[in-house]
């Protein structure tokens, strides 16, 4: 995790997921081997093994299982 980003407090974040330049909400599920890169994820987003996401805004409660590049969108999954 980057000094860069900040993180909500109760999410968890697994092994080997990078995250730069974001900010996560709480209790958001990050599995293992997630990248994340300048993106905005609001509370309860669960983002699943091996996602890749950049530069996209990600609602509440929703589950990412993809490979997302955004072009500074608000995107709702």
């Amino acid at each position: 995790i980057g000094d860069d980003s900040l993180i909500g407090p109760d999410t968890q974040v697994g092994e080997k997921s990078s995250i730069k330049h974001s900010v996560i909400g709480s209790s958001c599920v990050i599995r293992d081997r997630v990248t994340i890169t300048n993106c905005l994820l609001m509370n309860s987003v669960t983002v699943e093994e091996g996602s890749n996401i950049q530069g996209s805004v990600i609602c509440n409660t929703k589950r990412v299982n993809e490979v997302i590049v955004g072009n500074d969108q608000l995107m709702e999954i």
